[in-house]
Order: C-alpha cells, then sequence, then structure tokens
C-alpha cells in the first residue's frame, strides 16, 4: 500500500489566507434532448455520437470566479468551459477553490484564457492557495487543461489537484508550471511553490450490509483500509520548490530549467514510443512512463509554450487512442 502523502499545509507557524473565492460547477449528460443544428458543427456522423450532450447543468461561485458559457465545437457530446478569473492572479491571503462534478457519460473539456499567476506575497508571507477537486462519475471523460501558471519570485504558492474517478470514467490533464519569469530575468530566488497532484480510483462496489457514505479521501492521507472508505490512490504527486535552493540548478534537480510539467492520463497506451518521440527536443528534457493505470509524461525545459506544444500532441496520440477522435485545441487558445 502506498504511504500517506506529506501534508500540503504549511507549518503551524505560517500565516494563514484571508480571502476566500469558490466555484462549484455540475456537468451533466442527457440522451436524446438537442435539436440538429443548434451547435456550431452540425455534419457529424460518427457512431460513438447518440443524440446527446454534455451540458452544464448548474454552477454557483463566491467571489470572482466564473464560467464562460459552454463551447460546442465537436459537436454536442463534448462540452468545452473556460474558467475565468477576472482578477489575473493570485496574491498573498488569496484561497480560490474549485469543485467539479462530472455526471455519468458526460464528458467536459475544461481550460483558462491565459496563465495563472501568483505574485510576489507579503511581508507576512500569507500563503497563496488553489484547490481544485473534480468526481467523476461512471463513464464520464475530463480533459483538464488549464494553461500554465507562473509563480513569480517571492510567492508562497500552494496548489492541490484531486481528481476522483469512477472505475470506467477516464481523466487526462497536466499541469504546467514556471518558477520565476525569466523573459524578465527574474529568477526564482525566494519564497516557495507547493504542489500536490492526486488520482484517486474508487474500486468496483463489494457486498456489504453497512452503507458507506465516505468517498472523498482526507486531504492528507489515503482512506484506511480497514473502514469501507473503496477507494484507491492512481497517482500521487508531491512537490516542493524552495526559491534560491541549490536544487533548482542542481543536476538531480531541475538542472536550472525554470518550467516544469507533467501530463497525465488513466490511459494504458500501446504507442509508448510514438509518445515517447513526440515529446522529445534537444532544447529540453522530457520522458514518458507507462504506470499500472496512468500514462505519466514530463517536461523541464525554457518554455511554457513549447510544454504545451508538445503535451499537444501526446494529447492527441492519446485522444484518438481512447476516444478515436482527434485533439480539438479551444478556440480560447487563439486569442
Amino acid at each position: 500500500m502506498l504511504a500517506a502523502p506529506p501534508p500540503i499545509d504549511p507549518p503551524s507557524q505560517q500565516p494563514e489566507s484571508s480571502w476566500r473565492a469558490s466555484l462549484t460547477a455540475h456537468i451533466a449528460y442527457e440522451r436524446g434532448a438537442y435539436e440538429r443544428g443548434t451547435y456550431e458543427r452540425k455534419d457529424y456522423e460518427r457512431g460513438d455520437y447518440d443524440n446527446g450532450r454534455s451540458f452544464l447543468k448548474q454552477w454557483s461561485h463566491e467571489g470572482p470566479l466564473k464560467l464562460q458559457r459552454a463551447f460546442y465545437p465537436e459537436g454536442p457530446t463534448v462540452c468545452h468551459l473556460t474558467l475565468l478569473h477576472p482578477p489575473g492572479g493570485i496574491v498573498a491571503g488569496d484561497n480560490l477553490s474549485l469543485n467539479f462534478q462530472l455526471s455519468e457519460n458526460a464528458h467536459s473539456l475544461i481550460t483558462t484564457p491565459s496563465a495563472g499567476k501568483f505574485y510576489h506575497g507579503d511581508k507576512n508571507q500569507r500563503l497563496q492557495i488553489q484547490n481544485v477537486l473534480a468526481t467523476l462519475a461512471a463513464n464520464a471523460i475530463l480533459e483538464w487543461l488549464p494553461q500554465e501558471n507562473i509563480i513569480f519570485d517571492g510567492a508562497n504558492a500552494q496548489l492541490d489537484n484531486q481528481f476522483i474517478l469512477e472505475p470506467d470514467a477516464l481523466l487526462t490533464g497536466w499541469d504546467i508550471n514556471c518558477l520565476g519569469r525569466p523573459a524578465a530575468n527574474e529568477r526564482f530566488e525566494n519564497g516557495f511553490f507547493k504542489q500536490r497532484l492526486q488520482l484517486w480510483r474508487k474500486k468496483a462496489a463489494a457486498k456489504s450490509d453497512k452503507p458507506n457514505n465516505n468517498h472523498r479521501p482526507s486531504s492528507n492521507n489515503p482512506p484506511n483500509s480497514n473502514n469501507e472508505a473503496a477507494i484507491e490512490p492512481l497517482y500521487i504527486e508531491n512537490s516542493f520548490y524552495q526559491g534560491g535552493h541549490k536544487h533548482l540548478n542542481s543536476k538531480s534537480g531541475l538542472q536550472g530549467y525554470p518550467v516544469v510539467g507533467t501530463f497525465f492520463s488513466t490511459h494504458k497506451t500501446e504507442h509508448l514510443k510514438q509518445i515517447r518521440a513526440a515529446i522529445t527536443h534537444k532544447t529540453c528534457v522530457s520522458s514518458a512512463s507507462q504506470l499500472p493505470d496512468v500514462l505519466v509524461c514530463r517536461y523541464l525545459g525554457h518554455s511554457t509554450e513549447q510544454a504545451k506544444t508538445l503535451f499537444t500532441r501526446v494529447w492527441d496520440i492519446v485522444r484518438q487512442e481512447q476516444l478515436n477522435r482527434p485533439a480539438c485545441r479551444p478556440r480560447i487558445w487563439n486569442t
């Protein structure tokens, strides 16, 4: 059994964040519920379309977090959503919480219009926090493809992404982060960036006389194997980057590269050699590994745009293998 990941919460002596914003969204699916001609493209004759649609059933927010109206560049079964944060960045004391729920058979691609920014912190070292939780019901598909995060020098940033999947749900996503602002000759010399990525899979329901209502793992520990929380970790990654630390430049660390990226997909590929070739470039360090239940690709380099380009190649290969359809770049990326 995997060891419990370390707490992502900062030491108790660190000041807590004081300003909160949240967004909750429910993406659902319904069959035979659309009129032909109401979507951007009408000429779909693929066998995997069943006159149904994925749609944003309801959402609520507190503070400046919003969702743009849904787009359907691939037809009605894939709901493209853009997450908006009008302030444009996270400052000292901010705490953003995002919660997405996908119903059975729903398929959504969620992205952002521009880079996320964790600005320079304040003298009180208040945290800058973003938490993402997504739960996927049976046969749901989530493509989590946000633009990169820029961690300014002096930020005290904390990012936690959790994905909880039913046995037949599919998840593909990436996480791209830039430490400092290389284009402005700003290195990450102060502050810290703490990051955790968690993928959990619910096990098939076991026979029991006692109902189980506790499906979500605790913030720091996987479910106790002695209770009936039928959930197991697929992939857990913990990262901590201290500004100015020698590991940012060491050969066993980031080797002086400011951009760090991870691509992940709950997929067992048969094209690993093709994927490795797709993300190989002489100006960066990259890798692709097929774990028992998750495909993981890594990037170390100088360019967030390059990381996204290489990961998009992998996404295209995985998508065609999984869903028999090519990658469809959100049009917001072109603006």
